[in-house]
C-alpha cells in the first residue's frame, strides 16, 4: 500500500505516482474504456458507413485547430451525417449518441477511479468487477452528473446575458470604446469565476461514487479548501499533456485522413487515452485531498464497495 504521508503531495509527485499507475495498469483502464465506451464510438462508424464515408481517407477540409477541440470532431460527424442522410436520420443519430453518452461515460470514468483507489492500495482487480462496482451507483452518478450539467449551463447563460446587456447599454449610450472594455473586463472576471468554481467542485464526481452520498457539491468543496492552487495546478498541466496526446492522434489523423472511419478511429483512440490519464489523475488528486482534510485513509474510501464485493460473490 501507498505509505500516507503527512505531508500533501506536490504537483510533480501527483503527476508521477499518476504515470505510474497509468503505465502498471494501462491494458485494463483501456479496456475498460474501450468496453464502455466503444459503443457511442461503434454509432459513430455506423452511421459514418450508412453515409458513405471513406474508409481510409475522407475530407480534408478541417484545419488543424478545429481537429483538435472534441466538440468540433463530433459536431463534424453531426454535420457528415445531416448532409448525406438527412434530417431524420440525423435526430436519430442525435438521440441515440446523446442517451448512449450520457448512460456509459459516467460508468467509464468511476470504473478508472475505483480500479485506481485498489492499484494505490496494491489490491488486485478485474475489469468486469470494477464495472459492476460503477453500476452500483449509477443513479447517484447520473444525477449528480445531470445537475452538474445545468448547473455550468446556468453559469454559462447568465453570464451571457449579463456581458450583452452590459456591453449593449453602453454602446447605446453612444460610447463603442467603454463598451469593448466592459465587455472585456466581464469577459475576464467571468473566466475567474469560472475557474474557481469548476476546482472547487472538480470533486463532487468521485466524493458521489466512494462516499455514498449525492450530488458531492458540498463535499468537493470541503475538500479543496486549501489546495485550491494545487488542484488547479494539476489538472492545468494533465490538460496540456491531453493537448499534446491530441495533437498526435486527432489533429494528424484529422489532418492526414480526412473525415473518414479511420481518422475516427484514430481520434476516439486518442479519447480514450486523454481520458485514461485524466481519470487515473484525478483519482490521485481526490485520494490526496480526502487524506489531508479529513485524515482518512484509502482503506475508508473504498470500505463500502469492499461490501459490495461480498453482495457480488454471494449472488454469484
Amino acid at each position: 500500500m501507498d505509505q500516507i504521508k503527512t505531508k500533501p503531495r506536490s504537483v510533480g509527485e501527483s503527476l508521477d505516482q499518476t504515470f505510474r499507475l497509468a503505465k502498471a495498469n494501462f491494458k485494463s483502464y483501456f479496456l475498460i474504456l474501450l468496453f464502455l465506451m466503444g459503443p457511442g464510438f461503434l454509432i459513430n462508424y455506423i452511421f459514418l458507413f450508412m453515409g458513405g464515408a471513406g474508409l481510409l481517407t475522407g475530407d480534408k477540409s478541417t484545419t488543424l485547430i478545429a481537429s483538435l477541440n472534441s466538440d468540433t470532431q463530433a459536431a463534424g460527424v453531426e454535420q457528415f451525417v445531416l448532409d448525406n442522410l438527412g434530417s431524420n436520420m440525423h435526430l436519430l443519430f442525435l438521440v441515440l449518441t446523446t442517451l448512449v453518452s450520457f448512460v456509459l461515460i459516467p460508468m467509464a470514468h468511476a470504473s478508472v477511479l475505483v480500479g485506481t483507489i485498489r492499484s494505490m492500495k496494491q489490491e488486485s482487480w478485474t475489469v468486469s468487477e470494477v464495472i459492476k462496482l460503477a453500476f452500483s451507483r449509477f443513479w447517484p452518478l447520473i444525477g449528480s452528473t445531470l445537475l452538474f450539467g445545468v448547473i455550468v449551463f446556468a453559469f454559462f447563460f447568465v453570464t451571457f446575458i449579463i456581458i450583452f446587456f452590459a456591453g449593449f447599454s453602453t454602446f447605446s449610450g453612444g460610447n463603442g470604446l467603454a463598451a469593448i472594455i466592459i465587455s472585456i473586463i466581464f469577459f475576464l472576471a467571468f473566466l475567474v469565476a469560472a475557474a474557481f468554481f469548476a476546482i472547487k467542485l472538480s470533486m463532487f464526481f468521485a466524493a458521489t461514487t466512494f462516499e455514498k452520498l449525492a450530488p458531492g457539491f458540498a463535499k468537493s468543496w470541503k475538500l479543496t479548501k486549501g489546495r485550491f492552487w494545487a488542484t488547479f495546478g494539476f489538472f492545468a498541466v494533465i490538460l496540456i499533456i491531453n493537448f499534446l496526446v491530441s495533437v498526435l492522434f486527432e489533429g494528424v489523423a484529422s489532418l492526414l485522413l480526412g473525415t473518414s472511419v479511420l481518422s475516427t478511429v484514430l481520434m476516439n483512440l486518442g479519447t480514450i487515452v486523454t481520458t485514461l490519464f485524466l481519470m487515473v489523475g484525478y483519482a490521485v488528486i481526490y485520494a490526496d485531498l480526502r487524506t489531508r482534510n479529513e485524515a482518512s485513509d484509502l482503506k475508508d474510501m473504498i470500505s463500502d464497495y469492499k461490501s459490495d464485493d461480498s453482495t457480488v460473490s454471494t449472488e454469484q
